[in-house]
């Protein structure tokens, strides 16, 4: 991640309106001796909160967050390796946000897998506000494609019994997949959508886009506009005479 600091930096900068949040993983090297310090990855107008940087079995994921937003960080107690929940709220207006990003390695086992399960569970059942979770899964037999029922569907002819775990995860949580196309490929290497996007409501997210990947990276970038509706509140001053 550090040595793509910059190229994110650019990227931010070519956009018509900055991003509120970016959510990053797999910030570690696959080996590293030395943790990253978040003073080496902090941007100008951003908040930067992190996990598992500190952990030399752990890739690291990132959230930066624009600094106008309120945040506070949220305790998952599942023990489900490499993700980050926070709340964000906007100054000034009504309503929040759960944003969250999971990396799920591609050699996960089946006993982190069902905690991954778990966190969806909780998640769904101990907060009740829109939510909004991006991150690599890396579930390469899942192929999704647009329902009409809202969000995306996934092809169900070849999955494994974990893939198909996962999918009823999401199905029995409510959560919608908003991705279609693949977003990692290398070579001649099949494509594979490993990122996706979940959301509680179909319509909170639209105009997804497919960027190219930050440095050597075969993964994607993706960019998407998301729609909470919140309700200003007007402060009005009161006073008391005596």
């Amino acid at each position: 991640m550090l040595n793509k600091r910059q190229e994110l930096q650019n990227l931010i900068d070519s956009c018509e309106s900055p991003p509120d949040v970016i959510a990053i993983i797999e910030v570690n090297p696959k080996t590293h001796n030395v943790q990253i310090l978040l003073s080496k990855l902090s941007m100008k107008g951003y908040n930067i909160f992190s996990h598992g940087l500190d952990d030399k079995n752990e890739r690291g994921v990132l959230i930066f967050v624009a600094s106008d937003f309120l945040v506070s960080m949220v305790d998952i107690p599942i023990n489900f390796q490499e993700a980050l929940f926070v709340i964000l709220r906007v100054k000034g207006v009504t309503g929040q946000l759960l944003f969250g990003t999971i990396y799920c390695s591609p050699s996960s086992n089946e006993i982190n897998d069902s905690k991954l399960y778990d966190l969806l569970f909780h998640v769904q059942n101990n907060f009740i506000m829109p939510k909004l979770i991006v991150g690599n899964f890396n579930y390469t037999n899942i192929e999704s494609h647009y329902s009409s029922n809202g969000g995306a569907s996934a092809w169900c002819g070849r999955l494994s019994a974990n893939d198909t775990k996962f999918i009823n995860a999401i199905r029995e949580n409510l959560l919608y997949q908003h991705v279609v196309e693949p977003t990692r490929q290398r070579g001649s290497d099949t494509p594979h959508t490993l990122g996706l996007v979940l959301t509680s409501d179909d319509f909170f997210v639209s105009d997804i886009e497919h960027l190219s990947p930050l440095g050597v990276s075969d993964h994607c970038v993706l960019k998407f506009d998301g729609y909470l509706q919140i309700d200003k509140v007007n402060f009005s001053s009161k006073f008391k005479y005596n």
